[in-house]
């Protein structure tokens, strides 16, 4: 899902990080493309709003091979419906 991968780059330098250790050493923070997110999402709801014959929500299953990556998948989910706000159209990303 690209929103899930440009809200992991506002927050890291290296994708995938291959360890914790990765995730702490590559923090950094690019408010652009929380920018990019949030407009993503706007556009979402407007086409699930608008269109809702054209498009619809489908579920995603992410593969996760480390321990670490489900509470980081965790706290992405809830800081991606964060973004999204009033505007989801669609169940919480969890």
């Amino acid at each position: 899902h690209g929103g899930l991968r440009s809200l992991a780059q506002a927050f890291q330098s290296k994708l995938p990080p291959n360890s914790i250790t990765d995730v702490i050493k590559n923090l950094r923070f690019e408010p652009e493309y929380l920018r990019i997110v949030s407009a993503d999402l706007s556009e979402r709801a407007f086409m699930l709003k608008s269109a809702s014959f054209m498009a619809e929500p489908l579920p995603m299953l992410v593969p996760l091979y480390r321990w670490w990556e489900v509470p980081m998948f965790f706290v992405v989910g809830l800081l991606y419906d964060l973004i999204a706000g009033g505007n989801r159209q669609v169940p919480p990303s969890r």
